[in-house]
Order: C-alpha cells, then structure tokens, then sequence
C-alpha cells in the first residue's frame, strides 16, 4: 500500500498569505537546494525559509521559498546584508552556512506569470531587530 503521512510542516506550506496581511515576518533558513536550470542550464539556489511569526498567523510553521539565479546575483545581496555580511565585490558567500540562521522578508500575495496561481512572494530582506 502507499501511504502517506502529513506533517503539520506539509499541511501549512500550502497557505498563502492573506492579501491584507502582506509585511515583514520572521524567518528561519533551511538546506538550500542547487541545480541547473531548465532553460540555460545556470546555477538556480533554492532557499527554504520556515515561518517563525508575522502579521499573518496562518502562515506561521510553513515553508516558503525564494530562489535566487547566479545571472541575477545582485537579487541575493540584501539576504547577505540581512545576514550581517559585508556585500562588496569579490566577496563570497556559501547558502549552506545559512542554515539555521534568522532574517525578516517582506512576504506578500502575488499572481504568478506563468499560471496566474497566487504564491508568496518574498521582497526583501532585513535583520531580525534587536529584542
């Protein structure tokens, strides 16, 4: 038999923020994922980032995602910054040191091009401020 189980992970992953509820919530940084692709074979850098809190209750404990391109790197600098990096060129970054760290992101609602299906789509990112 196949069988399946759900975490509650899989089960608020779906969730999309609410259209009035777009703003600035807490982060936490998982494995990030790289592989080529599908169009020019470059560097895709998937980052999963699990809800700590925000303006959105319902988003809390799920994943969403922002994936970064090495054709468009400057779009990652402000997750360094965020990160207390010093951004300047030559500078290198490694995503899998990332893991486990915490940032905010503006996360608001979205149509997606390519399905006109709503998403999260994360904006910017800003350090966790100071308790």
């Amino acid at each position: 038999m196949a069988k399946i189980t759900f975490t509650e992970e899989d089960i608020k992953s779906g969730t999309i923020v609410a259209a009035d509820k777009a703003g600035w919530f807490s982060l936490e940084i998982g494995e990030t994922k790289e592989k080529p692709a599908k169009t020019d074979g470059s560097t895709v850098y998937t980052v999963p980032l699990k809800v700590l809190d925000g303006p959105d209750g319902g988003l809390v404990g799920a994943l969403v995602f922002k994936t970064f391109s090495e054709k468009a790197l400057w779009r990652a600098k402000d997750f360094f910054i965020a990160l207390g990096a010093d951004v300047k060129a030559g500078a290198s970054f490694d995503f899998d040191e990332c893991k486990t760290m915490k940032l905010q992101g503006f996360i608001r609602r979205r149509k997606r091009e390519d399905t006109g299906e709503d998403t999260n789509d994360i904006t910017n990112f800003r350090p966790v401020p100071a308790a």
